[in-house]
């Protein structure tokens, strides 16, 4: 059953006279060095697979997101492109208002005598008591009615429609600080360095401005700003995108 015992001519047991069941079983002692290599292998191609399947993922997700700072970047330039084509236009609008309105000023100024004692009799009739966050100011209705566009000349372009205090004041509920300085433009269309020349109160001057509606007395604060370029910030963003570019 298990075959011939064969000898070398020393007397030993050859390997083909070994029994079958010992030849199968020696056989058989590499297998467990090749299962393993096996595994290896396949081990080492999921890998490969995982590492492909990251390497497309981070492409695929780089282009997405790349394409979206490219358009995020080009409506920054429309927008940029936009308000410089709308402020530009919107300040010669107003440049062109402010100039017909001190035109017209200059035009309704006294040349004679004659005239000179008219304008005084008109400001006598028209004359009107203002309390201004409890400071009375004397004015006339010509002065409050110069920027007809402004908050001063709606509200007192009828004066029959308002209350008089006691004193026969009308009462405007804010700071009366700058008013004075907001007649003496109405009646001047100017204000003095002092005041051009002094942050603070070119800031709380702005704030009755805008509550006015004197946009005429804004924009002399515009006129002493430096222009702003948008040069750089386009230099920036066109660097930006020639980077990305060059980078894909």
């Amino acid at each position: 059953m298990y075959g011939t015992l064969l000898t070398d001519n020393r007397g030993k047991p050859t390997h083909n006279s070994l029994p079958a069941m010992e030849r199968m079983h020696t056989s058989t002692m590499d297998a467990p060095d090749s299962i393993g290599r096996k595994e290896d292998s396949d081990k080492f191609e999921i890998e490969i697979d995982q590492w492909s399947k990251l390497v497309k993922s981070y492409k695929r997700n780089k282009e997405v997101l790349e394409k979206t700072i490219l358009d995020q970047l080009a409506a920054l330039k429309r927008l940029d492109e936009d308000y410089e084509s709308a402020n530009a236009n919107l300040y010669h609008k107003i440049e062109i208002t402010y100039n017909q309105l001190k035109s017209g000023v200059h035009h309704q100024q006294p040349s004679t005598t004659e005239d000179r004692i008219r304008d005084m009799r008109k400001c006598q009739e028209e004359k009107i008591k203002l309390n201004v966050g409890g400071q009375i100011y004397e004015t006339s209705l010509s002065t409050l009615r110069k920027d007809p566009n402004s908050w001063l000349a709606s509200i007192f372009s009828d004066t029959s429609q308002l209350l008089a205090d006691s004193n026969h004041s009308y009462f405007i509920d804010r700071d009366g600080t700058h008013f004075r300085i907001i007649l003496n433009y109405l009646r001047d269309l100017k204000i003095p360095p002092s005041v051009t020349e002094n942050p603070r109160v070119m800031d709380e001057l702005m704030q009755e401005a805008r509550y006015y509606q004197l946009n005429g007395l804004l924009k002399l604060k515009w006129d002493k700003l430096p222009s702003i370029s948008q040069g750089n910030r386009k230099k920036r963003i066109m660097s930006i995108i020639f980077n990305i570019k060059r980078e894909r």
